[in-house]
């Protein structure tokens, strides 16, 4: 593993979730429904959903909107493994698979073509075609690369921090931190690139915190009590700087 991983940045609730191993093949290490509702995920994916669309309305649009779509799709791949594995049946939970797989196919595309190609799949998928092919069992490391996780929950970070200063939409606040928190399992797949095994367990416990106190602050975000969601989201920052200070050499 790099050393730019273990040089984790202060203040942001991104830096500690790269702890817990989460391959598909150990399964996952907390109860999906303790971490983000099935209701918020299916919420989120259609958001993603829509951002794609919006970002391959036209070829020029494709190619200026390459970073947007990057960030997007890395979203749309972990909230749909995610709703795949949840322990809550929903109506979009069969489709969840291929709608990963569709967000992959648009992430990977080259050109104008591929990317529709795989927007028309995820339309599908949603709507409830195309889905036998896809399986539920997944990766959870290969849905994204730390670094594009890790920016999503920069990007999602300022938003909750501007949800601090000012609450404009409390549901759609809160569905910012529980995404946070999804974002934060798939960084933690990524816990076998740590060098050093001994470290894991660190990792491990401050990645628990981290989930626990976004989570927390997700549904502070719901019923609009602010001093809650300053005291969860300034504990979630306290476990990333916590995890600075010991990784940081």
């Amino acid at each position: 593993m790099s050393n730019r991983w273990r040089v984790l940045g202060m203040g942001t609730a991104i830096v500690l979730v790269a702890g817990m191993t989460l391959a598909a093949r150990a399964g996952l290490p907390v109860k999906l429904s303790n971490v983000v509702s099935a209701a918020d995920l299916e919420a989120e994916i259609i958001a993603q959903r829509d951002e794609i669309a919006s970002g391959l309305a036209s070829p020029d649009s494709f190619q200026s909107g390459t970073g947007k779509r990057q960030l997007a799709t890395t979203q749309l791949a972990v909230l749909s493994q995610a709703l795949a594995e949840h322990d809550t049946d929903t109506k979009l939970k069969a489709a969840a698979p291929a709608v990963r797989d569709a967000a992959l196919q648009i992430r990977q595309a080259a050109s104008y073509a591929d990317a529709q190609n795989g927007l028309n799949a995820l339309n599908a998928a949603l709507e409830g075609h195309g889905l036998t092919s896809a399986k539920v069992v997944y990766d959870w490391a290969k849905l994204a690369k730390t670094r594009m996780l890790m920016e999503s929950l920069r990007d999602r970070t300022d938003q909750i921090r501007k949800a601090l200063r000012r609450s404009k939409d409390p549901a759609a606040e809160s569905r910012q931190a529980s995404t946070m928190a999804v974002l934060g399992l798939a960084v933690s797949a990524h816990a076998e690139e740590i060098t050093n095994p001994s470290d894991r367990p660190m990792w491990n416990e401050w990645s628990l915190e981290f989930q626990r106190e976004m989570t927390l602050t997700a549904a502070a975000l719901r019923r609009q009590d602010a001093p809650a969601v300053l005291e969860h989201f300034k504990a979630a920052q306290a476990s990333c700087d916590k995890c600075h200070e010991t990784f940081k050499r």
